[in-house]
């Protein structure tokens, strides 16, 4: 269970960092991450009640929203190019 959790950490810490320095390259914005996944790990040892569960919902909610809102715009292009890639293939 030690491994799973620690490699959790790690996998979530890591996609979070991608997505931010994609939104934008900035050293203080790379830092305030860093301190909101610190000070959220640092909860999630500590607090052993709904409130944990309901912000990973809550987490799992968001990033769910931004990319449905994401792929709409480009669901077109994709399957376009999808058909295109099939017909090469042929």
């Amino acid at each position: 269970m030690f491994f799973f959790c620690v490699s959790t950490i790690l996998a979530v810490a890591f996609y979070g960092r991608s997505a931010v320095n994609f939104i934008h390259e900035s050293k203080y914005l790379n830092i305030g991450y860093q301190a909101i996944l610190i000070l959220m790990i640092y909860i999630g040892g500590i607090k052993q009640d709904m409130f944990i569960w309901s912000l990973a919902d809550f987490g799992l909610g968001i990033m769910t929203v931004i990319n449905i809102l994401v792929i709409i715009p480009i669901a077109k292009p994709a399957f376009r190019c999808t058909k295109n890639y099939e017909k090469e293939l042929k």
